[in-house]
């Protein structure tokens, strides 16, 4: 299986995470996809105010792929305090439309909105299996564009280094955005696990050097990131 190195370390306590990018197959996905990152009043509430909005969510041509609750983050991207994340798969784009945002703002009595953030599936949506024991991540990141020559050299060698490695984690969803409510617009929502804690722990164990690699790609061709870790409710 080949395997692009498009993504990056985190650094946050006990959850330090090596990320790559797996060259997963095509995927017939002519869609949109939509990441929504909340900070809820009472989850409990919120939870439940998300499935009575799922009824018209599927008559929009949606559905909720993944709830998760936010339990930590690094790094700064602008955005306030988040402790829900949903993802969305819609048929077709909702937030160039006021009735589409409307829709989504419906949330607000149990949640404040954030962030949303819509755009292609470059890879995904992956469905293979429930979450439960995955360790999951979400990647924001906008990328500073000053040499893209040079980004896709680093990007390609990055990318022979992981060849093969044990543990690597996948991209469930990896989003190219266009558009966003409540932030500016970044240029890649990433939503990606490995299977467990324990597989993203012997992962960085055993590839030190690659991940100081990382950190040097971070530093030349980002401007600004953001790192959230989501533990999967549905």
């Amino acid at each position: 299986m080949r395997i692009e190195f498009r993504h990056y370390a985190l650094a946050f306590g006990a959850f330090i995470f090596g990320i790559v990018t797996l060259a997963l197959p095509a995927f017939a996905s002519s869609g949109s996809g939509i990441v929504g990152l909340y900070q809820a009043f009472d989850p409990q509430a919120f939870d439940q105010a998300l499935r009575r909005v799922e009824p018209a969510l599927t008559s929009k041509g949606c559905g909720v792929a993944r709830v998760g609750e936010v339990v930590g983050v690094q790094a700064d991207i602008g955005l306030g305090d988040v402790n829900r994340l949903i993802h969305v798969t819609c048929a077709a784009t909702i937030l160039d439309k006021a009735s589409g945002r409307d829709l989504l703002d419906s949330l607000s009595a149990a949640g404040s909105p954030v962030a949303l953030l819509e755009g292609r599936y470059l890879e995904g949506p992956l469905d293979n299996g429930a979450p439960e024991g995955r360790a999951y991540l979400l990647k924001l990141s906008r990328y500073s564009n000053s040499d893209p020559n040079a980004r896709d050299v680093d990007l390609a060698a990055l990318d022979e280094q992981v060849e093969g490695l044990a543990d690597v984690y996948r991209n469930e969803v990896y989003l190219e955005v266009h558009r966003a409510v409540g932030m500016p617009t970044p240029d890649e929502a990433v939503l990606l696990y490995y299977p467990s804690p324990e597989a993203g722990e012997r992962f960085r164990a055993n590839n030190r050097p690659l991940l100081e690699q990382i950190g040097r790609f971070n530093r030349a061709h980002l401007t600004e990131f953001a790192y959230y870790v989501v533990k999967p409710l549905r």
